[in-house]
């Protein structure tokens, strides 16, 4: 179980690399994700967090948005 949860921490943490080195986005884009558009507030290692345009944060794990 220790073992899977690592998986998905380090797919996330270099999903998280890829998103920083290709920046297919940055802080303040505005995106389209799973049929909403929200603006992107942070991109960290392992999630990027975004504000719908209904003022909801939330923090999407990397490894979803490539």
């Amino acid at each position: 179980i220790i073992g899977f949860a690592a998986i998905n921490t380090i797919g996330n943490a270099i999903a998280g690399l890829i998103v920083m080195t290709s920046r297919p986005f940055e802080v303040g884009d505005r995106i389209f994700f799973e049929g909403q558009f929200a603006d992107i507030v942070s991109i960290d290692l392992i999630y990027t967090k975004m504000v719908t345009l209904d003022n909801v944060l939330i923090s999407v794990p990397n490894q979803e948005l490539l």
